[in-house]
């Protein structure tokens, strides 16, 4: 997925850093998926309103959770955290 220019212009606008802000208090600034406090990250569930999100529209989720939901690597050292939340088998 190539992210475009005018994207990543909005992801360090003055707007954003609101969006993401409220979003992150919204979520008790803990991740949504682990509860985890620490490198949070808003993740868009829709692009449809981009620069006029509803709450609805964004996840918060710490660095680790966002990669993995987008299928990306975890460095090692993270992958010891990560098996506190992951569920029985």
């Amino acid at each position: 997925m190539s992210v475009s220019d005018e994207y990543k212009r909005y992801l360090v606008s003055a707007q954003w850093q609101v969006t993401r802000a409220r979003a992150i208090i919204r979520a008790g600034g803990r991740c949504e998926r682990c509860a985890a406090t620490q490198q949070l990250e808003a993740h868009h569930l829709t692009y449809e309103r981009l620069g006029r999100e509803k709450p609805e529209d964004l996840e918060i989720l710490c660095r680790k959770c966002h990669r993995r939901y987008h299928g990306l690597p975890v460095a090692r050292a993270d992958m010891n955290q990560l098996a506190l939340f992951d569920a029985p088998a």
